[in-house]
């Protein structure tokens, strides 16, 4: 399912939420998500699929990211680019979540990218030196 779907499937009362929630300053409480948790598989592709199908995780929404796109530098062969690294995938949902449901999304979850933004940098700066860019 989307980031959109798994909130309807988490409501409160059954009935599909509105687009956005006012979060005001006044009254905190005026918010709640839904959402309380989420996992992560953090593992190479081809574990991924055995992991999915274990029977202790199929009561568990699956939710795909498949709009977005990997900036990841070793890229999986024979996958599409689709396919994200963790720390991605846990980006690209909180910010999904946030812009769809809570308000304008103004950065706040972009320091995660810190490591993965630093590495993507020097990876691409050690293959232009060595002429494989």
């Amino acid at each position: 399912m989307t980031v959109e779907e798994l909130w309807e499937h988490f409501s409160a009362d059954g009935k599909p939420r509105v687009k956005r929630l006012k979060v005001t300053d006044a009254d905190p409480e005026t918010h709640s998500c839904p959402i309380q948790r989420v996992v992560f598989i953090d593992s190479t592709w081809n574990q991924t699929t055995r992991i999915i199908t274990d029977e202790r995780l199929q009561a568990l929404p699956n939710v795909e990211l498949k709009s977005r796109r990997t900036c990841f530098w070793r890229h999986q062969k024979g996958c599409p680019d689709t396919y994200l690294a963790t720390i991605e995938a846990v980006y690209y949902f909180l910010k999904d979540l946030h812009s769809h449901y809570f308000s304008e999304y103004t950065g706040e979850y972009d320091n995660m990218l810190f490591f993965f933004s630093f590495l993507h940098n020097l990876i691409n700066k050690a293959k232009q030196a060595a002429g494989k860019v």
